[in-house]
C-alpha cells in the first residue's frame, strides 16, 4: 500500500458532524491508518478509493486514497466497508486526527496515577481481549491496545495483580483514546468488595511505588 496507482479511481463522500465521530470509525489496525465508511454501492476487496471526507463542526476536509480491504453488511449501518490508507497519505491522516478525542490533563485527573504494569482483560464488541495499563488510579486506567474501543463504550474491565490468581472485576466506560496506542476508561460504580480492593491495590503501590502487593487483595 505504499504507492497509489495512476488509474481512475472512485470518491467517496463520508461526512462526519465533528472529529469525534471521525475517530469512533478510525482503523487503527491498518499499517497507515484508513477509515469504516458507509457505502451505497457495493465495492470490490482491492480497489482503489479516494475519500472525500468533511468534519462539520471541526471545518476541516481532506480527501485521502486508499483501498477497499473489507466490506461487511450490518443491519444497523447498512453496507460498511473498511478502507486502508496508502503511506502516502499519512500527512493528510494526521490533519484529519489532529484534534482528535482530547485526553485529559494530568490537572485534571480527580484521582492520581501511580506506575504499575498490570494485565487487563474484558469483551470487545470483536472478541475477549487481553492488553496491558502501565498506571493506574482509584478512577480509572489507560488500557494500551492497538485497537481502541469506541467513546462511550461500557464494558467489564477485569485487572490482574501480580501474583494473585483473583482478578478484580470493575464496571468502566470509556471516555476517550488515542489512535494506534489504546484507550482510557473510567470505572463506574461497583461491588463494594471489589471496590475495596481496587483502593487497596492503589494503596499499596502509592506506599512502595513498587509492584509488591498487600496479601490482604486476595479475596
Amino acid at each position: 500500500m505504499s504507492s497509489v496507482p495512476s488509474t481512475n479511481f472512485r470518491e467517496l463522500a463520508v461526512e462526519f458532524p465533528d472529529r469525534k465521530e471521525l475517530v469512533k470509525n478510525f482503523l487503527g489496525e491498518t499499517p497507515f491508518g484508513g477509515l469504516a465508511v458507509n457505502v451505497e454501492d457495493p465495492l470490490e476487496v482491492g480497489e482503489v478509493v479516494q475519500l472525500h471526507v468533511l468534519c462539520h463542526e471541526d471545518q476541516c476536509e481532506e480527501k485521502p486514497r486508499g483501498v477497499v480491504l473489507w466490506q461487511r453488511i450490518s443491519k444497523r449501518q447498512g453496507t460498511v466497508a473498511g478502507i486502508g490508507f496508502f503511506a502516502s497519505e499519512v500527512d493528510k491522516r494526521e490533519r484529519l486526527l489532529a484534534a482528535k478525542e482530547r485526553i485529559p490533563s494530568a490537572v485534571e485527573r480527580k484521582d492520581a496515577r501511580h506506575p504499575i504494569i498490570l494485565k487487563v482483560s474484558y469483551d470487545s464488541p470483536r472478541d475477549f481481549m487481553e492488553d496491558y495499563t502501565k498506571n493506574i488510579s482509584a478512577g480509572g486506567i489507560f488500557v494500551e491496545s492497538k485497537n481502541p474501543l469506541e467513546v462511550g463504550l461500557e464494558l467489564l474491565v477485569r485487572l490482574h495483580p501480580p501474583g494473585h490468581p483473583i482478578p478484580i472485576d470493575l464496571p468502566a466506560k470509556v471516555t476517550w483514546i488515542k489512535p494506534n496506542s489504546g484507550f482510557g476508561v473510567r470505572f463506574l460504580k461497583t461491588d463494594r468488595s471489589e471496590r475495596d480492593r481496587l483502593h487497596q491495590l492503589v494503596q499499596s503501590i502509592n506506599s512502595v511505588m513498587s509492584s509488591t502487593l498487600d496479601p490482604e487483595l486476595v479475596a
